[in-house]
């Protein structure tokens, strides 16, 4: 599909302004990580680090390549912050409408805009309010998601002032009523609000005044808009946090009254740090305007050193190190002074101002600033940290500790960088230097240890080799010999800022060991693939550790060895070994309690980077690191392992089976091999939704288009698929069973209880991921992976335990709590759909209300088509007075009614799905009374 964008960029009349900086890095082709989301016709820098997955997008760029840059920010290395999928609008059709307390409300045109006002460009520092909030998450987990300290980027913006807008159309005075402006973006781009759109609100006084610059931008670093960045026009009040300057601008309204929208209220606060979420909704502290956040607050970070930088110390070491970072402060105050304390701020040394920025003609500062301090090496090795503040010209300067607050925004306290010594494998001591977080899941940072602001990093507890190739560090380092990166080629276009551009430092190859960053005058080595002659963790190794009987994963930078947890596992053994040989930090801390982060320590390999344990060596030879093939073949074989969902398994047979059970064998097999398989064991799949039906007030149908009409789900019959997103700035995953089969192409339907909040009084919250998927809109994208279960229906009676152990019944019993239907309702299906499958099924479903059943009509239809092989019983905790079924707990009376006998001819099975305490205490071991064995039940 053409990108509207591209067609914009060629709009007639629209000069590109020579005398400005026009840099930008031309990106060809869709990220891979975009594709099958909203958002896959955009054209984005792969480097930037994605802090809410694949969508929506957000993203800052590695501080290194922000260094880099120098004063003016590349386009395509400008952070980003959308709430939900880009706008496809054009330049043709977009259009701006203002209105209210005008004499002459308009509709303008892009041409309108661009050829009936003057325009003015300027430079202007952009900073996301949530700039540095992981540090805020480390202390207590907020409401946002986990930003480092790049959220913040310098472009020219080019555009026509608003004031001359609203003078054109006859704004009214402020005696006739007029006080506020409103500014919204395009309606339905959000859930929430009247119109969904997102929108705020400023003094007309402030809009008017041209001190303040305010404008309508159409172009940034003398380029058109790009996508993310608000295409075709967005709005531009520079000194405030960006949440203000609403993107792809719809509508301006003059009111008497600040804006009524949604989003002006719930977004961009900074709450007492004694407020929290139910407090902040149950005394109304959002509606409390003295909270909101308008112009950013006084901020700056060190980021020279930065992360895991490391400084040799040996003859060759110079006397002094230069100290660097940026500064700025919000609604135009200059940075009058930046200074750096070395003793936990008992004194404090004066920084020198390096590039001060651009002021306008009223001496406002619309820009970072850039900072040094040159410091004898000396000073480094006799402390323990370093910290620094700025201060503006009304003398606001960054306080010494973090305030938590519920929004997670607007940290400035000032930035600590933690000072290690440690040693080199060649025997050389040196520095190395810790931040207090990396951005997103990026592992690293002392604040994301228990005792990182006393102990060090693991890895510095050891020597760290270092081999002595030099290398010459750029933006695309980590390309291929194609120019590619992610499915994505890079042109660079951009011209070299005039100012003075920080030398980088090399980016870590291997994270989270420290990169040898020397000072001027040195150069960067490459991290060596061995210790002392010891093979170090890699990726690569740690990839061939991916299989049940050797398993391996790794969560934030350490490799952990999960083969001996995997029969513990209470998950099953299936979804730790879906993720073996890969990085699964996205998905263990989706997923896992802090209980389960205790666990991890006792299957500690070691750091990557960090030496093999001799007991990974004894006796075996390390074979050499393979590259990987194209075709990811290996990925492709786990996919396809479940399409033959009907092949024949005599050739495996269990000793432990009657051959007379085993005769009765599965249908022939049918090609499956040229169908299109959607889900990926190892790679997560991102689908969007195509229908959305409310069945009551908390049960929804949600349909999520496959790739094409064509494509299957590819989930075996017993087997769930991973669910996963960013909720609330944490990655949260979930496992559900779909009422559709493989027999459907094209789509796959869910049918999902939202567990609101408030409802049950032990889960005041409700469930977090329901609630999720509940306010989905049609076009919003979830994350598929998959499958995952330790139990496979192979049709005729025939279920696989594990991969490995056969149970064969011709009587079958369900009993399913609430939500626990939709794998029995799977199974059920595929048995009833066979003709040849004369398996007879006796469900039990449990729920607390009539209005509680999932699924009923489906179910009583099944027992009409299929009266001599379907029966179903209901049981309800709070049943009505006409009610038929049975009441109350499930019982030995009960399962002895409605369940299959133990001893039934051709064998019997029980499978369970529902709460924990549903079934060890009401299930088992009535079970267990009735003669089953533990070989005759199973739980999903």
């Amino acid at each position: 599909m053409p990108s509207p964008f591209a067609v914009a960029d060629k709009v007639a009349g629209l000069q590109i302004d020579n005398s400005l900086p026009m840099k930008g890095t031309h990106i060809v082709g869709i990220d891979a990580r975009d594709k099958g989301t909203p958002d896959d016709w955009v054209p984005r820098h792969p480097e930037l680090i994605r802090l809410t997955g694949r969508h929506p997008f957000n993203c800052e760029p590695p501080v290194a390549l922000l260094r880099q840059q120098g004063f003016i920010t590349d386009t395509s290395l400008h952070y980003v912050r959308n709430h939900g999928a880009v706008p496809k609008t054009t330049w043709e059709s977009h259009r701006v409408l203002v209105d209210g307390l005008v004499n002459s409300p308009t509709s303008f045109s892009m041409a309108d805009i661009t050829t009936k006002f003057d325009s003015i460009a300027f430079p202007a520092t952009l900073m996301c309010v949530g700039n540095r909030r992981k540090e805020m998450n480390m202390v207590k987990q907020s409401i946002g998601f986990n930003w480092g300290s790049a959220a913040l980027a310098t472009n020219y913006w080019t555009g026509v002032r608003l004031s001359d807008v609203l003078q054109a159309c006859g704004v009214k005075s402020r005696k006739q009523g007029a006080r506020h402006v409103w500014f919204a973006g395009p309606p339905g781009e959000l859930p929430k609000g009247d119109d969904g759109s997102y929108g705020t609100s400023f003094p007309l006084e402030y809009v008017m005044n041209e001190a303040n610059d305010v404008i309508l931008a159409y172009k940034q670093n003398a380029q058109l808009l790009h996508p993310d960045h608000g295409f075709p026009i967005r709005l531009i009040v520079p000194g405030y946090i960006g949440g203000r300057m609403i993107k792809w601008i719809t509508h301006i309204h003059v009111s008497s009254e600040p804006s009524t929208n949604y989003y002006h209220y719930y977004d961009n606060k900074i709450l007492p740090p004694h407020v929290d979420a139910d407090l902040a909704m149950k005394e109304g502290w959002w509606l409390r305007q003295d909270y909101m956040l308008l112009e950013y607050n006084i901020q700056s970070t060190i980021w020279t050193p930065n992360h895991n930088d490391v400084l040799p110390l040996n003859g060759s070491t110079p006397a002094t190190y230069t100290i660097k970072g940026y500064a700025l402060s919000g609604g135009g105050r200059p940075i009058t002074r930046v200074e750096v304390s070395f003793d936990n701020a008992e004194s404090w040394l004066l920084g020198k101002i390096t590039h001060p920025g651009y002021q306008n003609d009223y001496e406002k500062l619309w820009t970072w600033v850039f900072w040094e301090l040159e410091v004898p090496v000396t000073k480094l090795l006799g402390s323990a940290e370093m910290m620094c503040r700025a201060w503006d010209l009304s003398t606001n300067t960054q306080p010494d500790k973090l305030t938590w607050s519920l929004m997670g925004q607007g940290n400035n306290c000032c930035f600590r960088v933690k000072i290690w010594p440690t040693q080199l494998a060649d025997g050389t001591f040196a520095l190395a230097f810790e931040h207090p977080t990396q951005a997103g899941s990026t592992p690293g940072g002392w604040m994301t240890r228990p005792n990182g602001s006393t102990q060090p990093p693991p890895e510095l507890m050891r020597p760290v080799a270092f081999s002595t190739t030099t290398t010459t560090t750029t933006t695309t380092t980590s390309q291929n010999q194609n120019g590619l990166q992610n499915g994505v080629q890079i042109h660079i276009t951009s011209a070299p800022a005039a100012s003075p551009t920080p030398s980088p430092a090399a980016v870590p190859s291997v994270p989270p060991q420290p990169n040898l960053l020397r000072p001027s005058g040195f150069v960067s080595s490459q991290i060596a693939g061995t210790t002392s002659g010891v093979p170090t963790l890699t990726m690569d190794e740690v990839a061939r550790h991916d299989k049940e009987s050797d398993c391996w994963i790794v969560v934030k930078g350490n490799v952990y060895d999960c083969t001996p947890f995997l029969s513990e596992h209470p998950g099953g053994a299936q979804s730790i070994v879906i993720n073996a040989g890969t990085d699964s930090t996205e998905d263990f801390e989706a997923v896992h309690s802090s209980r389960a982060w205790e666990m991890l320590d006792k299957y500690l390999v070691g750091p990557l980077g960090g030496p093999m344990p001799s007991k990974y060596l004894e006796g075996t030879t390390i074979p050499p690191p393979t590259e990987p093939t194209p075709s990811n073949s290996n990925s492709n074989r786990d996919a396809n392992s479940h399409l033959n969902l009907n092949s024949n398994l005599n050739s495996n047979s269990n000793p432990s089976v009657d051959p007379a059970q085993q005769a009765r064998t599965p249908p022939a097999t049918t090609t499956t091999t040229s169908l299109e398989v959607t889900l990926k064991p190892k790679t997560k799949v991102a689908l969007h939704l195509q229908e959305k039906l409310a069945l009551s007030h908390d049960v929804v149908r949600l349909r999520f288009a496959l790739p094409t009409p064509d494509h299957i789900l590819g989930l075996p019959n017993g087997q769930h698929v991973l669910l996963s997103a960013t909720v609330g700035g944490k990655p949260v995953m979930r496992a559900y069973t779909p009422t559709t089969a493989d027999d459907v192409r094209g789509h796959v339907d869910f049918v999902i209880k939202v567990y609101k909040p408030n409802v049950h009084p032990k889960f005041p919250a409700g469930g977090v991921f329901s609630q999720h998927l509940g306010s989905l809109e049609v076009g919003q994208t979830v994350d598929f992976k998959g499958p995952i279960g330790h139990v496979v229906y192979k049709g005729r009676g025939l279920f696989v335990l594990d991969g490995k152990v056969e149970r064969v019944a011709r009587e079958v019993g369900m009993i399913c709590g609430g939500s626990g239907i939709t794998p029995m309702f799977q199974v059920a299906k595929a048995m009833l759909a066979d003709p040849e499958d004369h398996t007879r099924i006796h469900l039990l479903y449990a729920n607390q209300t009539e209005a509680d059943i999932l699924l009923r009509p489906d179910l009583d239809r099944l027992c009409k088509e299929y009266p001599e092989r379907f029966q179903v019983w209901y049981t309800l905790d709070r049943p009505p007075q006409d009610w038929a079924y049975s009441s109350g707990f499930i019982c030995q009376d009960m399962l002895e009614a409605h369940m299959p006998r133990s001893g039934a001819e051709g064998g019997s099975m029980v499978l369970m799905c529902g709460p924990p305490p549903m079934i060890n205490f009401a299930c088992v071991p009535n079970l267990q009374k009735l003669g089953f064995t533990e070989q005759q039940y199973l739980a999903f």
